[in-house]
Parts: structure tokens; C-alpha cells; sequence
């Protein structure tokens, strides 16, 4: 099994020296490790070029001609490797030296999977480490691990990879992309191990939950129902979540004929259900403008009905009777 490291960076030199020198300590050496960068205005490349002289392996550094973005820099990267597993790398973590075996060695017992991911330790922008991953933190605010995308911890099959690109630049993210269409055929594969340092730092935090510092719990969730009752978070939200459907459903045609026919199969009961979530979610915004006893009776049909199934059950009906829709301009105030 041919193995592949696709590699964005931009403005990486902070970091990427640690990265590139845990690439070479792996105990089951990479075919190939390709490097795109997208106009790095510092050190990078000159660090990229120095990895590649010194490398028992192939690498291959390229440089964008214009800056494309880190979902064109990464699709770019992707079409560079010819390995039968691509591992996504980001510039700013660590992997431990058993991760290319070990996940070679999971792809070679589990064939029938596209994706595997494997958990990762949080550190601070120094690798401080704390006793933290991203599967834990996932697992402890009470979310399914459907939502673990972190494209870092994802090995992709070259036959997956076949179907995905392009890239669409009309996605929210690369690898949420990759990763939840494999969800969408059942086939990621979710391994336990913690096999990386996951730095997070000033130029990479997020709002995301899953990549904090300090431990999540069901608590935070009740957090964010509340600041979503405040806000027009659930409009931003539905917004989000209506722009992944329409790319997918943009993608359909091309991705069927890439398919086999269960393939095919789980992909049109995934968009069936992507499309009820979407109505649902735009009737709950119209539940929450109706007044307080029409909003219980709409609630308990809805519930009963278990049309809150598909969300995140009675926490979602509860943030339904409690809020009420929040106007756009009052969500920016």
C-alpha cells in the first residue's frame, strides 16, 4: 500500500519544522510527502525545500502562482499525491511515530472503509500538552461522533479521494467535505488511538468546542442553546447547513456515477435526510414566532412525531419552547 502526506502550509515557519521532523521519525516511512504552499511570505518554502533534500523519501514542493485560499491550497496538495492512502497534514501539529503504521495497518484489516480518523491530543501553541482530545471533548458535550471531521486526524483511500475532487470552493471546509460524505456512505472508520499532538494557537483557534483547551461537558451545551436563544445563531446555523445540502445536491449527479450501487443507496437516504432536517429546521424557526400556548401544542405534535429525533431531541425542543426567533439585526447588536 502506496502511502501519501498531502501538506498545505502558509506562513508556517513557527511550526513547521516540528511537523516535518515527526514526519521522519514515523516507524513506517511515507512514499511520498507533497507540499503545496499557497505564496508564503516567510521562511516556509526555504524549510519545505530543506526537508527535501534531506528526506529518504519523495517529496514534492510546490508553490501556488496566485494565493488560492486553504481549500484550493489542499485540493492542490490532493491532486499532487499518487498513494493509495493520503494522510491530510496540517503544518502546526505532531504526529507520534506510530501513526502511518498504525492507520496502514487499519486500512489493510478494515478495506471496505474510505476515511480513517484517529484521535488527537490538545496542546497549546508551545505543544504544552493537556489530558484533553478531540474525541473526548466531542464525546463529552453529548454529540455523536459523526460530528469528528478534524481533517488532520483523516486518512483518505485514493478511491474515496476519486469521487471528492475537486474540492468544491463552495463548501464550508475541505475536510468537512471529504469526511461527511464518507458518514454519508458509512464508510469512516474511527480509531481510538491517540496518534498526534493538535496544537491550538492564536492563528488557529476557533469557536469550534472540540478544539478547546478546557474540558467540555454537557454544561457547554446548555451554553450555547442559550446564546443561540439570544442570537439568530439558529439562522446562521440553518444557513450553514443549507449551503452543504445545495453543494451536495449540485455534486449528486457527478458523485452516482462514481458510485456503486450501495454507495448510491446510502448517499440518496443521507440527502433525504439532509433535506427534512433543512425543512424542519426552517419550521422550527417559524414554531418559535407563534405564541407561547400554540408554540407548546407545535412542540408536543413535533415530538411526538419525532421530527426532534433528527437534531438533538428534547434539547432542541426545549430550546424551541425558550426561545423565540431573533430578528437579523437585533443577532448583530
Amino acid at each position: 500500500m502506496k502511502l501519501s502526506i498531502a501538506l498545505a502550509t502558509y506562513n508556517g515557519e513557527k511550526y513547521l519544522q516540528e511537523q516535518l521532523d515527526s514526519l521522519l521519525a514515523q516507524t513506517v516511512q511515507p512514499d511520498e510527502v507533497v507540499i503545496s504552499d499557497d505564496r508564503s511570505t516567510d521562511r516556509t518554502i526555504e524549510i519545505a525545500k530543506e526537508f527535501q533534500k534531506r528526506a529518504p523519501f519523495d517529496v514534492i514542493v510546490h508553490q501556488n502562482e496566485q494565493q488560492k485560499g486553504f481549500i484550493k491550497n489542499f485540493d492542490k496538495a490532493l491532486s499532487l499525491t499518487s498513494g493509495d492512502l493520503v494522510f491530510l497534514c496540517d503544518q502546526d501539529d505532531v504526529w507520534f511515530e506510530h501513526k502511518l503504521e498504525t492507520i496502514r495497518d487499519t486500512a489493510i484489516k478494515h478495506p471496505e472503509y474510505s476515511v480513517y480518523m484517529n484521535d488527537a491530543l490538545l496542546t497549546d501553541g508551545q505543544l504544552n500538552q493537556t489530558d484533553l482530545t478531540v474525541q473526548q471533548q466531542i464525546q463529552g458535550l453529548g454529540r455523536p461522533l459523526t460530528q469528528f471531521i478534524t481533517g488532520c486526524c483523516a486518512a483518505i483511500r485514493r478511491s474515496h479521494l476519486d469521487k471528492v475532487m475537486p474540492l468544491p470552493d463552495d463548501y464550508p471546509s475541505h475536510d468537512g467535505w471529504i469526511i461527511n460524505l464518507a458518514d454519508a456512505l458509512r464508510e469512516k472508520w474511527i480509531i481510538s488511538d491517540v496518534l498526534q499532538l493538535y496544537r491550538r494557537h492564536g492563528n488557529n483557534t476557533s469557536n469550534s468546542t472540540h478544539g478547546q483547551l478546557r474540558k467540555m461537558t454537557r454544561f457547554d451545551t446548555v451554553k450555547t442553546m442559550v446564546r443561540r436563544i439570544q442570537t439568530n445563531g439558529e439562522e446562521v446555523s440553518l444557513r450553514h447547513d443549507e449551503r452543504k445540502l445545495q453543494v451536495l445536491l449540485k455534486q449528486e449527479k457527478n458523485l452516482v456515477e462514481l458510485m456503486n450501487a450501495s454507495q448510491r443507496n446510502h448517499l440518496l437516504q443521507y440527502l433525504k435526510k439532509k433535506r427534512q432536517y433543512v425543512q424542519f429546521q426552517h419550521k422550527r424557526l417559524k414554531i418559535r414566532e407563534l405564541p407561547f400556548h400554540k408554540r407548546v401544542l407545535c412542540i408536543q405534535k413535533n415530538y411526538v412525531n419525532q421530527n426532534y429525533d433528527q437534531i438533538l431531541g428534547y434539547k432542541s425542543a426545549l430550546r424551541d419552547l425558550l426561545g423565540s426567533k431573533v430578528s437579523q439585526r437585533d443577532g448583530h447588536e
